[in-house]
Protein backbone atom coordinates (compact mmCIF):
# COMPACT_ATOMS: atom_id res chain seq x y z
CA UNK A 1 0.00 0.00 0.00
CA UNK A 2 2.79 2.20 0.39
CA UNK A 3 4.30 5.24 2.64
CA UNK A 4 1.54 7.70 4.29
CA UNK A 5 2.27 11.14 5.86
CA UNK A 6 -0.27 11.97 9.32
CA UNK A 7 -2.49 14.84 9.10
CA UNK A 8 0.18 16.80 11.59
CA UNK A 9 3.03 16.16 8.64
CA UNK A 10 5.38 15.16 10.78
CA UNK A 11 5.23 11.61 10.84
CA UNK A 12 5.35 9.31 7.93
CA UNK A 13 4.37 4.92 8.05
CA UNK A 14 4.75 2.56 5.87
CA UNK A 15 1.77 0.18 4.73
CA UNK A 16 3.36 -3.37 4.26
CA UNK A 17 2.46 -6.95 3.50
CA UNK A 18 3.90 -9.36 5.94
CA UNK A 19 4.81 -12.80 4.62
CA UNK A 20 1.83 -14.35 6.30
CA UNK A 21 -0.20 -12.20 4.32
CA UNK A 22 -1.69 -10.27 7.04
CA UNK A 23 -0.46 -6.18 6.94
CA UNK A 24 1.40 -3.99 9.43
CA UNK A 25 2.42 -0.66 9.50
CA UNK A 26 5.48 1.17 10.91
CA UNK A 27 7.33 4.35 11.27
CA UNK A 28 9.32 5.10 8.30
CA UNK A 29 10.36 9.28 8.95
CA UNK A 30 9.78 11.36 11.71
CA UNK A 31 10.62 14.76 11.84
CA UNK A 32 11.23 15.10 15.31
CA UNK A 33 14.51 12.25 16.17
CA UNK A 34 13.80 12.48 19.39
CA UNK A 35 10.26 11.82 19.37
CA UNK A 36 8.83 10.96 22.67
CA UNK A 37 6.07 8.54 21.83
CA UNK A 38 7.69 6.38 18.30
CA UNK A 39 10.40 5.64 17.57
CA UNK A 40 11.84 4.79 13.84
CA UNK A 41 11.00 1.47 12.22
CA UNK A 42 8.46 0.82 15.19
CA UNK A 43 5.79 -1.46 14.09
CA UNK A 44 2.35 1.04 15.47
CA UNK A 45 -0.35 -1.47 13.30
CA UNK A 46 -0.22 -4.97 13.05
CA UNK A 47 -2.55 -8.19 12.24
CA UNK A 48 -4.75 -6.59 9.31
CA UNK A 49 -6.34 -8.92 6.74
CA UNK A 50 -7.74 -7.46 3.53
CA UNK A 51 -11.92 -8.37 2.99
CA UNK A 52 -14.49 -6.92 1.53
CA UNK A 53 -12.67 -3.56 0.75
CA UNK A 54 -11.68 -3.11 4.14
CA UNK A 55 -8.07 -3.96 6.37
CA UNK A 56 -9.71 -5.04 9.64
CA UNK A 57 -9.02 -7.32 12.54
CA UNK A 58 -5.62 -5.69 13.71
CA UNK A 59 -4.09 -3.39 16.60
CA UNK A 60 -2.68 -0.17 16.67
CA UNK A 61 -0.32 1.27 19.20
CA UNK A 62 -1.78 3.97 21.09
CA UNK A 63 0.42 6.21 23.13
CA UNK A 64 -2.21 7.94 24.81
CA UNK A 65 -4.07 4.98 25.47
CA UNK A 66 -1.09 3.05 27.13
CA UNK A 67 -0.86 0.44 24.54
CA UNK A 68 -2.73 -1.52 21.50
CA UNK A 69 -6.18 -1.05 20.60
CA UNK A 70 -7.83 -2.70 18.18
CA UNK A 71 -7.76 -1.34 14.37
CA UNK A 72 -9.49 -0.75 10.60
CA UNK A 73 -8.03 0.99 7.81
CA UNK A 74 -9.51 1.41 4.33
CA UNK A 75 -8.90 3.55 1.86
CA UNK A 76 -11.12 6.99 1.07
CA UNK A 77 -9.53 7.35 -2.46
CA UNK A 78 -6.49 6.83 -4.15
CA UNK A 79 -4.45 9.21 -2.13
CA UNK A 80 -5.99 9.20 1.76
CA UNK A 81 -5.15 6.81 4.00
CA UNK A 82 -8.28 6.36 7.11
CA UNK A 83 -7.03 4.08 9.99
CA UNK A 84 -9.76 3.94 12.98
CA UNK A 85 -8.66 2.58 16.47
CA UNK A 86 -11.08 1.26 18.78
CA UNK A 87 -11.10 0.89 22.79
CA UNK A 88 -14.33 -0.35 24.17
CA UNK A 89 -17.05 1.88 22.98
CA UNK A 90 -14.82 4.87 21.48
CA UNK A 91 -13.15 5.12 18.35
CA UNK A 92 -10.56 7.79 16.69
CA UNK A 93 -10.29 7.80 13.19
CA UNK A 94 -6.80 9.40 11.91
CA UNK A 95 -6.71 10.42 8.54
CA UNK A 96 -2.74 10.09 6.38
CA UNK A 97 -2.20 11.06 3.08
CA UNK A 98 -0.22 9.18 0.27
CA UNK A 99 3.47 10.20 0.65
CA UNK A 100 5.38 11.70 -2.56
Amino acid sequence: MGEWLNADKDRKILFTKAGNGTYYVKISWLKKANDEEYKMEMVVIKGLTFKNGEYSGGHHYSPSNGGWVKATANLKDINTLNVTGYKYFLSKTRTYTRAK
